[in-house]
């Protein structure tokens, strides 16, 4: 588990280099660095390489990365000018050309190419209760999980046989993406104590050796089919979001040119969910991009028609109708391309509801929910459309199990505005404005919070922070109007007419 040059040692297991013997001090990320490149050494590593491997994507600065550079030239005993392991070729990227130690040093193994979408391994659950019958229960659990993960289209999800080799070992994560060739691995474990049982589970991004996510379930005992089927779905629920989030951040680090579909899909969703119509621009230019990768792609167009749909709905205006009609002709090709990817159901159902065609809406959310139970942001959309026609207890239901799913959701935000319009929907205003305010907290300015905020604010006879709050959305949106709720607005029209006449005490003008 050792990479053998010149009279040093790169032990990976414990993550020490030594030279003659005596160990060398390095940083964390300096010691991956050098462990990318020797990995690499048949060819240059370029600066967005090392970006995505070493720094997990993150925006490193040139002085950042030269500094680094500099840091595993100086712990190797090599320097800028002399260059004899590390050489720096010009405009191009960094080399490792030290020759490798036969005999006891590691041979290069063969490294699986990362494929351009997420990429995940579930490593079989530790039983730390020490009886054997929660032996069978942590394996089923596992099963499941990819069973489930496997449904997601957009995942490379490793089969069990490969992954169920690592039973009863301690492996090193990194040593597992290699050995596997993906990015992520899911990995836990089982601990019974009377009637209860705790499985803690986290995902570790591979390459950087950092985390993703962790959460802990703590549930009875009572019916363990039961029991296993929610631990599963709380599980898959949760990793999806998460994936996009990692993916997100990571694609951040490269140039627009370097990035593929994928990395162009990743990139507007984070666009998208701040929600001005910067972003959604920004959003389009990188969707467009996606499609010009592969233009049969179904996702992609999809979110591309949501992205048209949800600039006309923020602008209004009279070429609104004509703009909605183009982006539902949009959603209904990638329909065509793909009908079973639960994206493409849930992006092609928001034309539908900012047309006020509910009932399509409303269907159309149902078969991507069919397709995928464990999806939390369909669950949210499904309760924007049950809440915009006024039923408003199914409503708050669905984004309670939109947040069950996911509790540590990016979009968090957009389910509480949703779970906020259910409870406007039922006339808690209350209720509402408290959970539009705690949107607001994590991502202020937030448009669609603000629309509706200053009205349920006023309907609970909250006047001066309803005035407020008017303020604030008219400052973020010059030009918002009653004849835009009118116009545009996605509620049914009693529903309608009562946002405005909460606007109106808020101290918007006919």
């Amino acid at each position: 588990m050792s990479f053998c040059f010149e009279d040093q040692v790169l032990d990976l297991a414990r993550r020490e280099l030594s030279r003659s013997g005596v160990p060398v001090e390095v940083e964390p990320r300096v010691f991956d660095l050098l462990v990318y490149l020797i990995e690499n050494k048949d060819r240059v590593v370029t600066k967005d390489d090392l970006i995505a491997n070493v720094w997990a994507g993150r925006i490193v600065s040139d002085s950042a990365l030269a500094g680094a550079i500099n840091s595993a030239r100086k712990a190797v005993g090599d320097s800028g000018q002399a260059q004899r392991l590390i050489r720096t070729v010009h405009r191009k990227g960094f080399r490792f050309i030290g020759s490798l130690s036969n005999g006891a040093a590691r041979q290069l193994e063969p490294i699986l190419a990362l494929p351009d979408k997420p990429s995940i391994a579930v490593l079989p659950f530790a039983n730390i209760s020490g009886e054997a019958d929660q032996e069978y229960f942590a394996d089923g659990i596992v099963e499941d999980i990819i069973t489930a993960l496997s449904q997601v289209a957009s995942f490379l999800v490793i089969a069990r046989n490969s992954t169920f080799t690592y039973k009863g070992t301690s492996p090193n994560i990194r040593h597992v993406g290699r050995e596997l060739g993906v990015r992520y691995v899911l990995e836990g474990t089982v601990r019974k104590s009377a009637d209860r049982l705790r499985v803690t589970t986290q995902l570790i991004d591979a390459v950087s050796g950092g985390h993703v996510w962790a959460e802990r379930y703590d549930r009875r005992l009572d019916d363990i089919f039961t029991l296993q089927d929610d631990i599963t779905g709380s599980v898959v629920g949760s990793i999806e979001p998460h994936l996009y989030a990692a993916e997100s951040f990571r694609s951040r680090g490269q140039k627009p040119t370097s990035l593929n579909a994928w990395g162009c899909i990743t990139r507007a969703i984070s666009h998208f969910a701040r929600y001005t119509e910067e972003d959604l621009r920004a959003a389009e230019a990188l969707l467009r991009q996606a499609i010009d990768y592969d233009p049969d792609y179904a996702r992609p167009i999809a979110m591309l028609a949501a992205v048209k749909g949800n600039i006309a709905h923020l602008r209004g205006g009279p070429e609104r109708v004509e703009a909605l009609r183009a982006a539902r002709e949009m959603a209904q090709r990638a329909l065509v391309l793909d009908h079973d990817d639960p994206w493409v159901l849930m992006c092609a159902a928001t034309i539908p509801l900012f047309m006020r065609r509910y009932e399509e809406a409303i269907e159309t959310y149902s078969k991507c929910l069919e397709l995928n139970p464990n999806f939390s942001a369909g669950h949210s959309h499904m309760a924007l459309a049950l809440a915009s026609v006024g039923r408003a207890e199914e409503a708050v239901r669905y984004t309670a199990e939109a947040m069950r799913l996911s509790p540590r959701d990016p979009l968090m935000h957009m389910f509480q505005i949703q779970h906020a319009l259910g409870y406007f929907a039922g006339g808690h205003y209350r209720e509402a404005a408290e959970y539009l305010q705690k949107a607001l907290l994590i991502h202020p300015g937030y448009i669609s919070a603000l629309r509706i905020l200053p009205a349920a604010q006023a309907l609970c006879g909250d006047l001066e922070p309803a005035r407020a709050s008017l303020r604030e959305l008219k400052e973020a949106l010059p030009g918002f109007t009653l004849a835009w709720v009118d116009q545009a607005s996605i509620l049914v029209e009693p529903l309608r007419e009562r946002l405005k006449e909460g606007l109106r005490l808020a101290g918007l003008p006919d």
